[in-house]
């Protein structure tokens, strides 16, 4: 699979609270909301990795990207 577009909702610790797509019309048009205290990287991910990303990765808030857990066995 290829990589894809999505938005990672996140606490300023880099921890991943949520994950979502924009699809179909919504594609390019979509504008995240984040709740308080969070924050929301747009990025790109391997599709077939999005369901575990939560497990895997962490967001690097300083650099703004994706980053695989030192903790992870993934």
């Amino acid at each position: 699979m290829a990589k894809v577009s999505i938005h990672v909702w996140h606490r300023i610790t880099g921890e991943i609270i949520g994950v979502g797509q924009p699809m179909g019309a919504a594609k390019g048009k979509c504008v995240p909301l984040p709740g308080p205290n969070e924050i929301v990287l747009e990025t790109e991910f391997e599709e077939r990795q999005i369901a575990t990303l939560h497990q895997t990765h962490m967001v690097d808030v300083g650099h703004k990207t994706l980053v695989k857990r030192s903790d992870s066995k993934k």
